[in-house]
């Protein structure tokens, strides 16, 4: 995060005079941060940063929101961050955490994508970039930051068109924001579905079967037995591609990645959406149904949203003992 905000050469050049100034002998974190300060050019700004993610726990949670000025102001682009800490649903942060960010964003706009690093110090600030106004944004490029980012629910269905041109990494952190945010009951579970074909086509384990948690929970919890078959239908026709290509059972050579998704791919499909697994395997599978279809319940309010469920579900649990929310109690 702070190689990519003070730029590699310049981190690389950093270490090398760090270690050479302290060989064979002892040292500590303050003589790091002075020479990576020093070299950097940065000073007291770099070395309260750096402190601000050593003095303190918990983890950043960023909030992006991009802005665009009218087009007779010259349609100058700009995005507003700001940041508070993570932390599950029912759960307050009694210490008001404040943490000195460096953000790299990446925006997207006619086809075109431009990398910008940023420094949160405040609470809420607002930047200006190069090149004009963005369509898109993915607030943790690289996914370089160590922080958790949140959109508003329209940010994360454009980003969710750009997913599949991001890279792995990037996949991932979108996906670990996806089901954050409707782990603190800020996102609606449209949007998780939304999210699922992009990330659910990868052949890297991790990021494929990212949401599977959000989507069991929702499978249960909020679908009726009326809406429950096309989701079970919408998971199917996304994962069962994969066991057509990998088969159901390990075979000599298979990576430690391709037993990963098998397996976690035959969980779902089998012992979650209870499909009969064999059958569909050598089928040819349709292609997948939009998300809004499998989520047309949500949409016209047979299911509630995020916001609404938490508020009404039924907890045993006080929120002052809460640390985790209420449906992974």
């Amino acid at each position: 995060m702070f190689e990519e905000w003070v730029g590699g050469d310049t981190y690389r050049e950093a270490m090398r005079d760090y270690l050479a100034r302290h060989k064979f002998g002892s040292d500590n974190s303050d003589d790091l941060i002075a020479t990576i300060a020093r070299v950097s050019g940065e000073g007291e700004t770099l070395g309260k940063a750096m402190r601000s993610f050593l003095d303190q726990p918990g983890l950043p949670l960023v909030h992006a929101e991009l802005k665009c000025t009218a087009a007779a102001d010259g349609g100058k682009g700009s995005i507003e961050l700001s940041q508070s800490r993570y932390l599950p649903y029912g759960v307050v942060d009694p210490g008001n955490s404040q943490w000195r960010i460096p953000v790299c964003a990446r925006f997207a706009s006619q086809g075109k994508s431009s990398r910008q690093c940023f420094l949160l110090d405040k609470p809420k600030r607002t930047f200006a970039f190069d090149g004009g106004c963005a369509q898109c944004v993915m607030p943790n490029a690289d996914a370089s930051g160590y922080c958790r980012f949140t959109l508003d629910q329209g940010d994360f269905g454009t980003l969710a068109r750009q997913a599949k041109d991001l890279a792995p990494a990037e996949q991932l952190v979108y996906a670990d924001a996806i089901s954050s945010a409707f782990d603190q009951g800020t996102l609606d579970p449209g949007v998780v579905l939304d999210a699922l074909p992009t990330l659910a086509s990868s052949d890297i384990p991790q990021i494929a079967l990212a949401l599977t948690g959000s989507f069991r929970w929702i499978r249960e919890q909020l679908a009726t037995d009326a809406t429950r078959p096309a989701l079970d239908a919408y998971a199917t026709r996304l994962y069962a591609p994969h066991l057509k290509k990998l088969g159901l059972h390990k075979l000599p050579g298979d990576s430690d990645a391709v037993t990963r998704l098998r397996m976690g791919v035959i969980e779902l499909l089998a012992l979650d959406v209870r499909d009969k697994v064999c059958a569909r395997c050598s089928t040819p599978p349709r292609a997948p149904r939009s998300a809004s279809t499998a989520a047309i319940s949500i949409s016209t309010g047979s299911i509630p949203t995020s916001a609404a469920l938490h508020s009404r579900w039924p907890c045993r649990i006080p929120a002052s003992r809460r640390t985790k929310p209420c449906r992974r109690n």
